[in-house]
């Protein structure tokens, strides 16, 4: 028996994702709901998970057996079709789908043998999260959401937020609302795997991200912290042999710091520049801005890193990038195997809504960030706290 698992927001998405993989005669096995990642998860927002099998038949006391005879459905048959048309509140609206006659009746058949294994619990929780979107919401949480909302945080985000304030808007005053908004944003932006730690290592290092978010700078800058704070030897390697600036802007770098630096082109060169550095106790590694869209250029990226045997991979995207651009890229340099995002020019920006909105879809930290062209000073060991301010 052929099994698969399938994670949805909802359960309509759930069941359509088991109908275009398995076929129309998969069978729901096993139903639960588990906690989503980012914000959602915080507030206590669960996704659907189902297992199927397309070798299984269908088994339910719920089947509509009547639909033939009678095309008045009775009250139970509206009562779960109206229940699980809901969505949770953080799913974004979805476009209708428009499926044949056949696969509508066994998108039903797949409910019903749901709520034959479960019974009403997740149609109740499926009522509360709708209870939850419907909600009018007191002056202040509305204010704190349109603030939200100002701040270019996605709606359904914003409204996960406004939701959970409500809850507790009427025994709380102002401060403790703006408080605990500023406490589940800051949950939000993780943090982590910074390079402070000078007892660790060797260590190689790379920055990797599209063109022109500052990664030759940033590598500037952290091994300036790591020379001359931290007092460790460090060399650096460059494979950007695109752009003879940036070579040019590296080797700067390197003679005002006296840093040993080599320049390479494929994993060859790669594994001997890594063994000419071989005594540095940080390796930083500058790579050519990549198109995210670009997969050719991203797996010659990835055979060169996997020359270097990196231990660190920073994803740098820039703050100033719109919500969708900024998704794309974390999404195809995925493949990269990143360790921690590092967000850069924020001190070109107002708001950090974009970035709070990828923090919510994505389990990588944020390790650093940076704010200015300054070397070495325009960077910071990423805050939580600092993070969240500059949100709203």
């Amino acid at each position: 028996m052929d099994i698969k698992t399938f994670r949805a927001k909802s359960m309509p998405e759930a069941l359509e994702l088991i109908r275009k993989e398995l076929g129309p005669d998969a069978a729901v096995l096993h139903t639960r709901m588990t906690p989503r990642r980012g914000l959602a998860g915080l507030l206590g927002c669960r996704e659907f998970e189902l297992a199927a099998s397309a070798s299984v038949p269908v088994k339910s006391r719920f089947q509509i057996e009547t639909a033939a005879t009678n095309n008045t459905p009775t009250p139970h048959e509206e009562f779960v079709a109206r229940r699980f048309e809901v969505e949770l509140p953080e799913a974004a609206p979805a476009a209708p789908i428009h499926r044949p006659a056949d696969a509508e009746d066994h998108s039903q058949r797949l409910v019903d043998g749901l709520v034959d294994d479960q019974g009403e619990s997740i149609l109740d929780a499926l009522s509360s999260y709708a209870g939850q979107s419907l909600r009018n919401y007191s002056p202040i949480v509305a204010q704190l959401y349109d603030e939200l909302i100002a701040a270019e945080v996605a709606p359904q985000i914003a409204s996960q937020l406004a939701a959970h304030l409500e809850q507790i808007a009427a025994v709380s005053h102002e401060r403790d609302l703006r408080q605990r908004m500023h406490q589940l944003i800051a949950a939000t932006f993780r943090v982590g795997h910074d390079l402070e730690d000078s007892r660790r290592g060797p260590l190689r290092i790379a920055l990797v991200g599209p063109t022109g978010v500052g990664k030759t700078t940033t590598i500037a800058k952290l091994a300036a912290r790591a020379r001359f704070t931290q007092k460790l030897r460090v060399g650096l390697i460059t494979i950007d042999t695109y752009r003879i600036a940036a070579v040019d802007q590296l080797r700067a770098y390197a003679e005002i710091m006296d840093l040993p630096m080599q320049v390479v082109s494929s994993p060859s060169e790669m594994r001997d520049a890594v063994d000419h550095l071989a005594g540095c106790d940080r390796i930083f590694i500058d790579t050519a801005g990549r198109s995210p869209r670009d997969s050719v250029q991203l797996q010659q990226l990835q055979s060169v890193l996997r020359a270097a045997e990196t231990d660190v991979r920073y994803l740098l995207l820039s703050a100033t990038t719109g919500n969708r651009s900024l998704q794309d890229a974390e999404r195809r340099f995925a493949s990269i195997n990143p360790t921690a995002i590092i967000p850069t020019k924020l001190d070109e920006v107002e708001s950090l809504g974009a970035m709070f909105n990828l923090m919510n879809r994505t389990t990588l930290p944020i390790s650093y960030v940076t704010n200015g062209q300054d070397v070495p000073h325009s960077i910071a060991v990423a805050s939580a706290e600092e993070l969240a301010k500059q949100l709203i």
